[in-house]
C-alpha cells in the first residue's frame, strides 16, 4: 500500500460515537485565566491557604523527580508535601510572561526567579505550567522547568 492509499483508507474511518470536548467560550477562558493569575498572586503573598482554595481535593502535581520536590504528588496532603519541600529549598516568584487558555487548560509562560535557600544562590530560570481545570478549579497542575539551570544553583 502507498502512502496515498493509506491516507485514502482513513477517510473512511468513521468518527460517530467519538466524544468532542465541550464548546470553551471566550468568558469561560477569561475566567480560567482569571483564577489562575489570582493563584499565581496568593503564591506571590505567600497565602498558601488562598493557593490551596483554587485546588480540587483530588488534583495531581507533576514535576521533574530530578528536582527535589518532584514526583508525582495526588490529593491535598501530598499537595502540601510538594508545596512544603518546593518553599523549604527555593525562595521564588513567577513572572507570568504569556498565559492562554487551551480548553478546559491554561498555559503559563515564564521565568521563576528567586534564590535557592541552601546556596544562597540566585536564579532566574525558564518554566511553563500546564493547568487542567474542573468546575472553577484546578484538577491538575504540571510544572516544566529548565531542570539543568535549577539544579545548579541548588
Amino acid at each position: 500500500m502507498h502512502t496515498g492509499d493509506a491516507m485514502l483508507a482513513t477517510d473512511s474511518i468513521s468518527l460517530a460515537g467519538v466524544a468532542r470536548p465541550p464548546a470553551t467560550s471566550a468568558a469561560d477562558s477569561d475566567a480560567a485565566i482569571g483564577l489562575i493569575r489570582a493563584l499565581y498572586d496568593a503564591f506571590g503573598r505567600g497565602d498558601i491557604l488562598d493557593v490551596f482554595s483554587t485546588l480540587t481535593q483530588d488534583v495531581v502535581i507533576e514535576q521533574t523527580t530530578e528536582l527535589p520536590w518532584g514526583g508525582t504528588w495526588r490529593g491535598m496532603d501530598d499537595a502540601r508535601e510538594f508545596f512544603l519541600r518546593l518553599m523549604q529549598r527555593v525562595d521564588s516568584r513567577v513572572e507570568v510572561q504569556e498565559v492562554f487558555a487551551a480548553g478546559s487548560r491554561v498555559i503559563v509562560i515564564g521565568r521563576t526567579r528567586g534564590m535557592a535557600r541552601r546556596t544562597g544562590t540566585a536564579f532566574d530560570v525558564r518554566v511553563v505550567h500546564v493547568f487542567e481545570l474542573r468546575g472553577g478549579k484546578v484538577s491538575r497542575f504540571e510544572t516544566y522547568v529548565d531542570t539543568p539551570a535549577m539544579q545548579a544553583v541548588l
